[in-house]
């Protein structure tokens, strides 16, 4: 968002008070007795989180707020007081040539032809660079000398990209105006309280809320509305701020009062941008081994019994502030047919699986598990002992997470594309042993360079040794000995996963991003990989991740969700409440085929009117239990559907967390005015359409 916002003029303010829970933080500023305004408000405030550049507390007030025209081309102000607090200088001007007027305006140190000026020091310390926004309530006509008499304005910025730091500068002014602190989006502020004190006796109205970001506040208490108030007495109207939308928002809020005149105020929240749900990638690293003691004593895991996982600050994942991993949870050598749930430490252990197993197996499934008390997980084993391991793919972040773009991005779902099928000759013939294939995918020029990881669906069939395959982002340098599933001889194994990208520079199109398939066993295999979905680096407005408790929502064997399904049957399912809502695109979970009477495969699509996409999610033999992680779009009504190819089968779905849209919606919004596309601040990445390059071969080393 750029340049100047569109000017918005505020009403005049009657009989009202606003409470001393205003961003002022302190009670009304005396001004400089050698500039001594007429009437009104005069001070400069600094509002900024612990450890900023600005401050070393929470707070700074200045007064002795002196006022003048800046001596650059611009019209402009100066501001400078001190306190027990400190001191500080402010300065704010109109764009080169121009004019102050009111509006929301986005700011930089200096102004220039097109950006207004804002710059400020306290205690010695200043910017660099900075950028932000001010919203101008009141510009005063100019007295005699040239100098505006009156002057209101609240401002945000960062100073050389740190946390936000927010303030007023107030000059003789009277405007009454609500400045709530910047507050996260999809999050409410602390309330503040309008009190409203009757000149005579009156009646009063239904308080409302109205203009152009209405929806971007909230009231949250009322005591005047349709009250009678005798002359002198008073109310009071409690509002939070709600933005779902980023920079600043501004809506007025009214208690009709006929006899007294309306009373009116403006009220104004900065929403802020959060890494909340952003997903950050990581090359593969094992965490878990117990075969060898890693991450656990070195046993198998016994029947019901559990071990926690210390995933947090291993491996590449963060310390702190991270709400969720991405695990590839592999079981070998089980000496009865079983199953594992993870799920997050603390919790009581929810009756979903996450792998499903039978006895001497050797497989694997990707996961998405919250992350629990002390940055853990818990994994669960019902029956017989296994050794387990566990290897960490990504994380999401919680919205306490540093905001540093470029660390986290967005999931943007695709309609499933087949990028590579070695059976149809594109390789001269299978995979051979000790070879991977690079997998080139490219989309827009300016896409391509925000693209950091693949969500693919991974299938290994016709293997002529058992073994393994990798995946990694297509520079050898990267490859990683952790594996995306495992396979025994002739059999059709499918495994999501989650593949960092590289670009790739010797393809036809020069920079555009790749993933690599690594054959690890010593045979031939042929490979199928389909993509379903992107992750960028934070470029975009997209779809961040929720974390939630495991949660089953389909098991057909007790007519949960819906039906055991037939041959060539299709059924559709709908999300509870309890897991998808209003801004709920896509669903996380993990989807088990129960028991098939023939070889099939399942595909889970959302109900939105598509026809059924030629991919599959999961493969099954003749009487096998298996599960894959699925990301399954929704509908209307957060809809899904699941096909089923062959057989009767039942099918278990649990859901870990749902994909939901950044910035969320405004309070109250209906699902149906739900809108069937993202809504990006740029490029729209849902329309991509992902162009294949030529596959080629590489032997390892």
């Amino acid at each position: 968002m750029e340049g100047v916002l569109p000017v918005r003029r505020f009403p005049a303010v009657l009989s009202l008070a606003v409470g001393s829970a205003l961003a002022l933080g302190a009670t009304p500023l005396v001004a400089d007795a050698a500039v001594s305004p007429a009437s009104g408000l005069s001070a400069f405030t600094v509002n900024g989180n612990t450890g900023s550049y600005l401050l070393g507390s929470g707070h700074l007030s200045f007064t002795g707020a002196a006022v003048q025209e800046s001596a650059s081309g611009a019209e402009g102000l100066s501001f400078s007081g001190s306190s027990a607090s400190g001191y500080g200088n402010a300065r704010v001007a109109a764009p080169t040539g121009g004019a102050l007027s009111t509006g929301t305006f986005a700011t930089q140190r200096f102004e220039d032809a097109s950006t207004w000026g804002l710059d400020i020091d306290a205690n010695s310390a200043g910017c660099n660079e900075s950028t932000g926004w001010i919203t101008v309530y009141e510009v005063g006509p100019k007295d005699g000398t040239g100098n505006v008499t009156s002057f209101a304005a609240s401002y945000s910025f960062s100073c050389d990209g740190s946390a936000p730091v927010t303030g007023q500068l107030r000059w003789s002014s009277g405007v009454d105006y609500m400045a709530f602190p910047d507050t996260a989006l999809g999050k409410s502020s602390a309330t503040q309280t309008l009190t409203v004190t009757a000149a005579a006796a009156a009646t009063l109205g239904t308080t409302t809320v109205t203009g152009g970001n209405a929806n971007q506040f909230q009231v949250t208490g009322d005591s005047c509305k349709g009250a009678t108030v005798a002359a002198g007495g008073t109310c009071t109207v409690t509002v939070a701020g709600t933005p779902s939308a980023p920079g600043p928002q501004q809506a007025t809020v009214t208690v009709p009062d006929a006899t007294n005149g309306d009373h009116v105020v403006t009220l104004d929240v900065t929403g802020v941008a959060t890494p909340v749900g952003g997903y950050t990638r990581l090359k593969p690293a094992r965490l878990l081994d117990t075969r060898s003691g890693l991450g656990a004593p070195k046993a198998m895991l016994g029947t019901g019994k559990t071990l926690n996982l210390q995933v947090t600050g291993r491996g590449g994942v963060a310390k702190t502030a991270v709400s969720a991993v991405v695990l590839n949870l592999t079981v070998t050598g089980p000496t009865a047919g079983g199953y594992l749930t993870a799920y997050p430490t603390g919790q009581a252990r929810p009756g979903t699986s996450s792998i499903n197993f039978p006895r001497g197996w050797t497989g694997a499934n990707l996961i998405t598990v919250p992350v629990g008390t002390n940055g853990q997980v818990s994994i669960y084993n019902a029956k017989g002992a296994t050794n387990v391991i566990a290897d960490v793919m990504g994380f999401y972040r919680s919205e306490t997470a540093a905001n540093t773009p470029g660390s986290y991005g967005s999931y943007f779902p695709q309609e499933p594309a087949r990028v590579l099928d070695t059976r149809d000759g594109s390789l001269g013939g299978p995979l051979p042993g000790g070879y991977y294939v690079r997998i080139p995918i490219g989309f827009s020029a300016e896409d391509n360079a925000h693209i950091t990881a693949f969500a693919v669906n991974v299938t290994v069939t016709k293997p002529v040794k058992g073994g393994y395959v990798s995946a990694f982002d297509g520079n050898e340098a990267n490859i990683s000995k952790t594996s995306v599933l495992n396979f025994q001889p002739g059999r059709t194994v499918t495994n999501m996963a989650v593949v960092p990208t590289s670009p790739c520079y010797d393809c036809t199109t020069s920079g555009i991003p790749q993933i690599a398939i690594l054959n690890g066993s010593p045979g031939n295999i042929d490979v199928i990989v389909d993509l379903v979905g992107v992750y960028d680096d934070g470029t975009y407005d997209g779809l961040r991740f929720r974390p939630l408790k495991p949660t089953r929502i389909v098991d057909t064997r007790r007519s949960l969700g819906t039906t055991r399904l037939g041959y060539k049957a299709t059924k559709t399912v709908t999300a509870p409440a309890s897991v998808a809502g209003v801004d709920t695109y896509a669903l996380v979970t993990n989807t088990t085929g129960i028991l098939p009477t023939a070889g099939t495969f399942l595909t889970l699509w959302a109900h939105d009117g598509t026809t059924l996409p030629t991919v599959s999610n999961l493969n099954l033999a003749t009487g096998e239990i298996v599960s894959n992680m699925t990301m399954t779009g929704v509908g209307a009504g957060n809809t899904f559907n699941i096909f089923n190819r062959n057989g009767n089968i039942d099918v278990a779905v649990d859901v870990t967390g749902s994909m939901e849209m950044y910035p969320p919606s405004p309070t109250g919004v209906a699902t149906a005015q739900r809108s069937a596309a993202l809504r990006p601040s740029r490029a729209p990445m849902t329309t991509l359409t992902p162009r294949a390059q030529r596959s080629t071969l590489h032997r390892v080393g």
